[in-house]
């Protein structure tokens, strides 16, 4: 299947398509502008944006790119990391293993990556594919207001450090 990117007039974006036709794009969906991102059947790959889950105990899952694609494609990022021990709902369950881990994009704030060992993990995954999908912020998560106690409040937690650690306030 050959895509119909003739009609898109890609070079007025600054993009060129690959002799196939297709959108080259990194693992997090970004193209050579990078401020452009592009996702299905036009683009070169695109299996950030597909999650995974492994159902053990405790749960394994992630999104978009791992911190050994973006070093391996010298991409700049920034971690956040939220301790389930640190989530008032863990503490409840008295279920304190595990954690969430966020990679941003220290510019721009935009996550490129989730990844999350523990309780939940294969539901919590989807609100960081949407985030990535949508080209969400570590900004938005870390204001965004989450039902308490909940184990999605490690988003808030784990952007906070995110933002902390690229330098960016987080309050």
């Amino acid at each position: 299947l050959i895509p119909d990117t003739a009609s898109l007039n890609l070079e007025a974006a600054g993009l060129a398509p690959d002799a196939e036709g297709r959108i080259p794009v990194d693992a997090g969906g970004r193209t050579a502008v990078p401020h452009i991102f592009g996702a299905g059947a036009v683009v070169t790959t695109a299996p950030s944006l597909a999650p995974f889950a492994v159902f053990t105990i405790p749960e394994v899952a992630g999104v978009g790119c791992t911190e050994q694609q973006l070093r391996r494609e010298n991409v700049p990022y920034e971690v956040g990391i939220a301790g389930y021990a640190d989530l008032p709902r863990a503490q409840l369950l008295n279920d304190e293993c595990g954690l969430l881990k966020l990679l941003i994009d220290p510019t721009t704030c935009r996550l490129t990556g989730v990844h999350i060992v523990g309780l939940r993990a294969a539901e919590l995954v989807h609100i960081g594919q949407v985030l990535i999908a949508t080209g969400g912020s570590a900004m938005q998560l870390r204001t965004m207001k989450f039902n308490q106690p909940t184990f999605a409040e490690a988003f808030a937690l784990a952007a906070a450090h995110a933002l902390s650690n690229a330098g960016h306030s987080a309050a």
